[in-house]
């Protein structure tokens, strides 16, 4: 597994939609931060997604949309032709900054997507929140809708007992069970040992 750290925050899209949803949650919420607001990290954790896709992408699915932050830069970035999301809900917080978004409740485990549907799928922190059955029904299904690039990222080796709301463990030894063909990354947030980073597992296809 390679190790990388966290990157600057430097692409100018992406700060200003931090700055949207940090002025509205303060708006609406009464703060900066708290639930369903992503913090520093979390944004420079997006910002290294960006780094996955290749240049000549044309076609991106987000799954797991959750608040709504990486949905909405991919569709205001117009780099794309087509940019989808879907969730099995729409989250309380989620935030819309343009009408252009194409927002599904669709279920990960049944899309509703032909084969090979777009060039990259990312299911970021969407896995560990899955049971058993669910995460064995999502991955052939995520595998099915990809052309070229399926990038996915969980929680590496958290410590137990887990969170109430994360349902799957993942160490080294079950990610390569699991993933026997992928390129993995270890994401640190810093270099102080007691963080645990992401792991992002990337598989490729034929194109």
């Amino acid at each position: 597994m390679r190790k990388r750290y966290l990157p600057e925050l430097r692409d100018p899209l992406l700060q200003r939609i931090r700055q949207q949803y940090e002025a509205h949650y303060e708006q609406t919420f009464g703060r900066r931060a708290g639930k369903g607001l992503y913090r520093n990290h979390d944004w420079q954790r997006l910002e290294f997604a960006l780094s996955l896709i290749p240049d000549d992408c044309r076609t991106v699915l987000d799954v797991g949309v959750g608040p709504g932050p990486f949905l909405n830069y991919l569709t205001l970035s117009g780099r794309f032709d087509a940019v989808t999301g879907i969730d099995k809900a729409q989250y309380s917080r989620f935030l819309q900054l343009t009408p252009e978004l194409d927002y599904r409740i669709m279920s990960i485990t049944e899309t509703s997507f032909p084969d090979r549907s777009f060039d990259v799928v990312f299911c970021m922190e969407v896995l560990e929140h899955l049971d058993t059955a669910s995460l064995a029904a999502a991955l052939p299904e995520l595998r099915r809708i990809t052309k070229r690039r399926l990038v996915m990222s969980v929680p590496f080796d958290e410590p137990k007992p887990l969170p109430r709301y994360h349902l799957q463990h993942f160490d080294e030894q079950r990610l390569r069970a699991m993933f026997p063909d992928a390129e993995m990354v270890l994401l640190y947030r810093s270099r102080i040992r007691w963080t645990w980073p992401w792991a992002f597992v990337i598989e490729e296809f034929g194109g």
